[in-house]
């Protein structure tokens, strides 16, 4: 993965806006690490919020 200044990609393949180049260059990481938690959230029942819930 490359980071790109301005809307070089598609917008399928694009995530951000990022503020810093170092926040862009650990998206991935960073989406890993959050989906990973709501994932659990999800599993122990505390991820639901809406009349599902």
């Amino acid at each position: 993965m490359s980071v790109e200044v301005g809307k070089q990609a598609l917008a399928l393949y694009r995530i951000g806006p990022f503020a810093t180049r170092e926040e862009a260059e650990n998206a991935l990481e960073t989406l890993r690490s959050r989906s990973q938690a709501w994932t659990e959230e999800d599993e122990q029942g505390k991820g639901l919020t809406g009349p599902e819930a």
